[in-house]
């Protein structure tokens, strides 16, 4: 039995014991991470060629979708902790992640498809079953945060390292014999980790609850939020992907994977911190600060690495300059990861979809003209950071200017608000 009752347990443990089970999540997201990376590692060495670049590029078009797709479920539980325990309601969140994210699944092997020219049938299959990892990792976590709302960390971290060592054993195989086979089975521990995550929250399930009314709206206002936030970040490389060939477009999706897979830090602490951020606003407000800097310090370590990266993953031509521009931006991106869950604890979703709505269209048109005129890599990676920067700018200042409202009131909870209200 992997799951046990934590709160008993680690309320008898010393503190140095209980903050190192806290940091479970973040670690065993990082395992998850590493072995996504091992996934691209996979793909460089199964693939040669012009293939090479077509799955890399496709895969990060299809990565892109699944992002604009989220449906906030996560957030929303997180945020609307008194859900945890009612059965019908984690369901009905779930239902509304499969909709949303298996649309925009369909939308990113069908771009891939169009644009990207993956046409051969074995392609085209393994393509899929990557789309299905992404899908099964999704609903698994959404279903684990139950945990993280019960203060059970062990509990959600446990099974993300198992399907993380399981992964890393298929992906080596792949690299080591060369079989796409390998990778099309790369979908079967993800969907075994949902059903046995389902299994382990629906055992604490309060059966004599009444069912209580998750609006579909209400979720997809976190949802609508996050994904126009992921558009102003996602727009350059999914227009690259679709406007540039699949060799210009290759650096950018290797050295976008890489920097993308260090979010899991700032991701992480942030939703561990979502429950409790409304009620320590200063406190929150200094953290900022904090994950900048921690941003800066994985960025660091990622360029010291790079030589051990380009032996992990075949590297096309130009990947490391683009690497360096994507990293130099790391500080921003982390200190927004805090920033958005800020906004959403402290309930100003509303103005926040307003602003990030007005940069998000500006990212699309700019990534247009930048693939239309430039047509590089580069300089599609100088367009995103410079948009993560604006990003980080508009946040703050929305924080900044509610703050003196939020210090008159009592801080709690508050109930989601729509888009119209």
């Amino acid at each position: 039995m992997f799951l046990v009752d934590e709160q008993h347990r680690s309320a008898r443990n010393p503190p140095m014991i209980r903050r190192a089970r806290h940091l479970m999540p973040a670690i065993s997201t990082a395992a998850s991470k590493v072995s996504q990376l091992l996934l691209i590692s996979a793909i460089s060495y199964v693939y040669l060629g012009e293939s090479a670049n077509v799955m890399l590029v496709a895969y990060l078009l299809i990565s892109s979708f699944v992002q604009l797709s989220d449906s906030g479920a996560i957030a929303y539980l997180l945020v609307n902790g008194s859900l945890a325990s009612n059965a019908r309601a984690v369901f009905r969140v779930l239902l509304i992640q499969t909709l949303t994210v298996g649309a925009g699944l369909v939308a990113g092997v069908a771009c891939a498809v169009v644009f990207v020219g993956v046409h051969e049938p074995q392609l085209l299959a393994v393509l899929v079953a990557l789309s299905a990892v992404q899908l099964a990792d999704g609903l698994s976590r959404i279903v684990r945060s139950v945990f993280l709302i019960r203060g059970e960390p062990m509990s959600f971290a446990v099974p993300e390292f198992v399907v993380a060592g399981v992964r890393t054993a298929v992906m080596l195989a792949a690299i080591f014999t060369g079989n796409a086979i390998w990778l099309w089975l790369a979908w079967i521990p993800s969907l075994l980790a949902l059903g046995y995550s389902w299994w382990a929250v629906a055992r604490h399930f309060d059966r004599a609850s009444a069912a209580v009314a998750v609006p579909f709206r209400s979720v997809l206002l976190y949802g609508v939020s996050g994904s126009i936030s992921s558009l102003y970040s996602q727009s350059p490389v999914m227009i690259a992907s679709i406007v540039l060939a699949p060799a210009v477009a290759a650096p950018l999706a290797v050295a976008y994977r890489i920097a993308q897979a260090a979010e899991f830090v700032p991701g992480t602490f942030a939703q561990q911190l979502l429950p409790r951020i409304a009620t320590s606003l200063g406190r929150s407000r200094r953290r900022v600060g904090m994950f900048a800097a921690l941003g800066a310090l994985v960025g660091l370590a990622i360029w010291l690495l790079r030589d051990v990266l380009a032996i992990l993953i075949v590297f096309p031509a130009g990947t490391e300059v683009v690497l360096l521009i994507l990293i130099l931006s790391l500080p921003f991106k982390f200190a927004n990861h805090f920033l958005i869950s800020l906004t959403m604890a402290v309930n100003i979703l509303k103005e926040r979809t307003i602003a990030t709505t007005v940069l998000a269209i500006t990212a699309v048109v700019l990534s247009f003209v930048v693939c239309l005129t430039a047509g590089t890599s580069v300089s599609v990676a100088i367009l995103a950071s410079l948009v993560e920067i604006a990003l980080t700018l508009c946040l703050a200042s929305l924080v900044g200017i509610k703050s003196t409202a939020f210090r008159r009131e009592p801080l709690g909870t508050p109930p989601a608000r729509d888009l119209v209200s």
